[in-house]
C-alpha cells in the first residue's frame, strides 16, 4: 500500500529463518516480533525498535529485573542512525534511554488522528503511526491500512456467525489485560471461555468488567477456575452460570446451547494454555474446529 516491500515473521507465526530463503533483499522491511528470551542473547539491533510494554507479572524469567533487562536489549546495540519508539510509561525506561545510541521517540496517542475498529489495540495504532512517521508514510496511507486491517490468527479473529451468534477466537490472550481489551471491544458477550494455567495473574479487573456487563455465562478452564470463582463470589449482584470443563468440545457445546441470538461467544482465556495444549495457536485452532464441526452437525440435523 505504501509501495514498500515488507514481510512479517518471528513469534507472530513465521520463523525468521524461513523468510531468508525467500525473496528478501536489502530493500525489504522485515517486521519481526521477538520474545524476551530471543532478545536476551541478541547482539544486534533493528533499524526501528518498538518497545510497547513491560508487564511486571507477564514473564517466565527468574526475576522481573531479568525480564526487563532482556526486553531492553532490543535497543542495546542500536546505532545513531537507528530509531527507538518507546512507551514513556515503562518502568525505569530511562535506563535504556541512557545507554542506547538510537534516536529516541516516545510513542504518542494517535487515536484522535485516525478512525479504526475497536478491536484494534490503541497501542498498535501508536506504533503504526510512529513507524509511518519515521518512514515518511502519509497519514492517508495509515488510515487506509487501518480501514483494511484484518486480525491476525487467534487475535480477536472472527470464526463465523452460527445460529445468530458471532464466535470470536482470541486465544492469544494469555494475560487478563488482553481479556479486558477483548471485553471492551465486544459489549454483547453472552458466553465467555476463560482461564487456563495458573501463573498467579490477578483476574479481579476482568471479573469486575464481567459484573458490570452482566455476562450471563462463563466457561472456566483449569486451573485458574478456583481463583476466578472466588472473585465472582465477592460481587453480590453478579451470579453468572458457570460451567467447569477441561474439554474444548464440551465448552463449545455449552456455548451453542446457551449463547443468545445477536450476541458474541468469546474465547479470551487471559491465561496460558499449557495444561491442555502446546500453546495458544493449538488452543485457538481447537476452538475454531469445534465451532465449525458443531455448526455443521446442527445444520445436518435440521
Amino acid at each position: 500500500m505504501s509501495g514498500k516491500k515488507a514481510c512479517l515473521a518471528g513469534n507472530i507465526g513465521e520463523p525468521m529463518l524461513n523468510i531468508l530463503i525467500n525473496d528478501v533483499d536489502q530493500y525489504t522491511y522485515v517486521v519481526l516480533e521477538l520474545s524476551s528470551y530471543q532478545l536476551e542473547d541478541c547482539m544486534y539491533a533493528p533499524h526501528i525498535a518498538i518497545l510497547l510494554n513491560v508487564y511486571e507479572e507477564l514473564h517466565n524469567h527468574k526475576t522481573f529485573e531479568e525480564y526487563r533487562q532482556a526486553k531492553f536489549m532490543i535497543a542495546q546495540y542500536s546505532k545513531k542512525e537507528d530509531v527507538l519508539l518507546y512507551n514513556p510509561h515503562i518502568l525505569h525506561i530511562e535506563e535504556l534511554l541512557d545507554v542506547t545510541a538510537a534516536k529516541k521517540v516516545p510513542l504518542e496517542n494517535a487515536s484522535h488522528k485516525f478512525f479504526y475498529h475497536p478491536s484494534i489495540n490503541p497501542n498498535t495504532v501508536q506504533a503504526l503511526y510512529g513507524v509511518a512517521q519515521e518512514l515518511h508514510i502519509t497519514n492517508e496511507i495509515v488510515q487506509r491500512t487501518l480501514d483494511e486491517y484484518k486480525a491476525l490468527p487467534h487475535r480477536l479473529q472472527h470464526v463465523g456467525e452460527y445460529e445468530g451468534v458471532l464466535f470470536i477466537n482470541d486465544s492469544a490472550a494469555n494475560h487478563p489485560m488482553a481479556t479486558q481489551h477483548a471485553l471492551s471491544t465486544y459489549n454483547n458477550v453472552s458466553v465467555l471461555l476463560l482461564g487456563g494455567q495458573n501463573r498467579g495473574f490477578d483476574f479481579s479487573e476482568v471479573v469486575s468488567l464481567l459484573a458490570n456487563r452482566n455476562v450471563p455465562h462463563l466457561v472456566l478452564f483449569p486451573n485458574t477456575h478456583e481463583h476466578i470463582t472466588q472473585l465472582i463470589t465477592q460481587h453480590q449482584n453478579y451470579s453468572p452460570q458457570i460451567y467447569y470443563t477441561d474439554s474444548m468440545h464440551a465448552a463449545v457445546a455449552y456455548a451453542f446451547a446457551h449463547a443468545s441470538q445477536g450476541s458474541v461467544c468469546l474465547l479470551s482465556p487471559g491465561a496460558p494454555s499449557y495444561l491442555m495444549y502446546t500453546g495458544f495457536p493449538a488452543r485457538g485452532t481447537s476452538f475454531m474446529n469445534e465451532v465449525k464441526l458443531y455448526a455443521q452437525k446442527n445444520t445436518a440435523q435440521t
